[in-house]
C-alpha cells in the first residue's frame, strides 16, 4: 500500500511468508484472512491468476513403469532418462508467468532393503541409536535405550515420527499419552510393532527424545526403517535405515 511500484520487495515479502507457513500454521482466523488478502492484493479468488498444467501428463503412473533410470540433481528436479511412446522426457520443468509465486513437490517410490537405505539430506533429519545400558553382549532381558536425534534447520508444525522396531524389542513405557520435554512435547502412541510420535511444534535447532525397552527373545534382528515427516508439508520428509543387532 504504501509503495505499490515496488513489485520485487512486495513479492519476496510474498515468497517469505509463503515459505514460512508451508510447515505452520496461522493461530487466528484473521490473521489467515489477512494473509490471504495480502496475497490477493484485494483480489477476489475469481480473479486470482491460475496456471495450466501443461506437463502432469508425463508422470502418469502408466508412463513412469516404462522408464528405467530415474535420478534427482539437487535442486529436487526429477530427470527421466529415457523414452515413452517415441517421446522423449527430459525433466518436469514447467513454465509459470514470473510475477507469481508458485512452489510444487514430485514424490517416487521404490522397494529396497531397509539396510541399504539412504538417508536424504534436507531441511529435516532423524538418526537412530540402541544404546545398551549394561556392559557386554546383548541378550534375553538386557535393558536398551533407542535414542531418536531431531535436527530441523526451521520451526515446523505438526511433525510425526513412525519408529519400526524390532520384533524382539518389548517397550517399557507402554502407556499412550503426552509426555513433556523442555522444548520439544509429544504425543507419545505404542503400538504392536512400531513407536508412533506426534509433535505439535518442533522448534528449528537439535532434539533428542529417548525410549527404553527390553530384549524378550534370542536371535538375529533388524529394525524397521524410522521416518520423521511434517504432516501438511510432507516433502519436508527423513528416513533412516534399519539397524541390525544379535541377541544371545
Amino acid at each position: 500500500m504504501i509503495t505499490p511500484e515496488d513489485r520485487l520487495t512486495i513479492a519476496q515479502m510474498k515468497q517469505w511468508l509463503l515459505q514460512e507457513k508451508r510447515t505452520q500454521y496461522w493461530l487466528t482466523t484473521i490473521n489467515s484472512a489477512n494473509a490471504i488478502y495480502a496475497f490477493l492484493n484485494g483480489k477476489s479468488l475469481t480473479d486470482a491468476p491460475t496456471f495450466r498444467d501443461t506437463e502432469t501428463h508425463l508422470f502418469s503412473a502408466d508412463k513412469l513403469n516404462g522408464i528405467r533410470d530415474i535420478s534427482l540433481s539437487g535442486e529436487g528436479r526429477l530427470w527421466l532418462n529415457d523414452k515413452y511412446n517415441g517421446t522423449e522426457l527430459t525433466s518436469d520443468s514447467q513454465s509459470v508467468s514470473p510475477t507469481h509465486i508458485s512452489f510444487g513437490a514430485l514424490y517416487f517410490q521404490s522397494i529396497q532393503s531397509v539396510k541399504d537405505i539412504k538417508a536424504p539430506k534436507g531441511e529435516l533429519q532423524v538418526k537412530r541409536e540402541i544404546i545398551p545400558l549394561q556392559a557386554g553382549a546383548l541378550q534375553v532381558g538386557s535393558h536398551v535405550k533407542v535414542r531418536i536425534t531431531l535436527t530441523s534447520t526451521r520451526d515446523l508444525d505438526f511433525v510425526q515420527i513412525i519408529d519400526n522396531r524390532a520384533a524382539c524389542m518389548e517397550p517399557v513405557d507402554k502407556t499412550s499419552g503426552y509426555r513433556y520435554g523442555r522444548d520439544c512435547s509429544y504425543y507419545l502412541d505404542v503400538k504392536d510393532n512400531c513407536t508412533n510420535l506426534f509433535i505439535g511444534m518442533l522448534p528449528k535447532g537439535v532434539h533428542v527424545i529417548e525410549q527404553e525397552y527390553y530384549l524378550d527373545r534370542s536371535g538375529t534382528y533388524t529394525t524397521g526403517t524410522i521416518t520423521a515427516q511434517c504432516a501438511y508439508a510432507p516433502e519436508f520428509v527423513s528416513t533412516e535405515k534399519g539397524l541390525q543387532f544379535r541377541v544371545f
